[in-house]
């Protein structure tokens, strides 16, 4: 069912592992931004790090090297409009609320 490694050690008898996973996907990046300021981090799968407006995503590694891979592919995603989508969902909230109260209110 799962993937494994498998060590003759005699004719008869073999030690059967399975494959090790990585317990963190971790690239170290220089980011140079256009207005010329120059960071240095780390970014892991799922822990992206914002800069300008951007956020920067590790979504994959050479998995054939294994922790010897020095390639990394990176995501940036952009979303301008961001903010303008939870106004409108913390606005929906507020409105949901407001009409509870207004509904209790028009019974009576």
């Amino acid at each position: 069912m799962f993937p494994y490694q498998l060590l003759n050690v005699t004719q008869h008898q073999s030690i059967v592992m399975a494959e090790r996973e990585p317990q963190r996907y971790l690239s170290k990046v220089e980011i140079l931004t256009e207005n010329g300021k120059q960071v240095e981090t780390e970014i892991l799968v799922n822990k992206p790090y914002s800069i300008g407006g951007w956020k920067i995503y590790q979504l994959s590694y050479d998995s054939t090297r294994g922790k010897w891979s020095d390639i990394s592919v990176l995501e940036l995603v952009r979303d301008p409009w961001l903010p303008f989508v939870y106004v409108g969902i913390y606005l929906m909230i507020a409105g949901a609320v407001l009409l509870l109260f207004t509904a209790q209110k028009s019974r009576e």
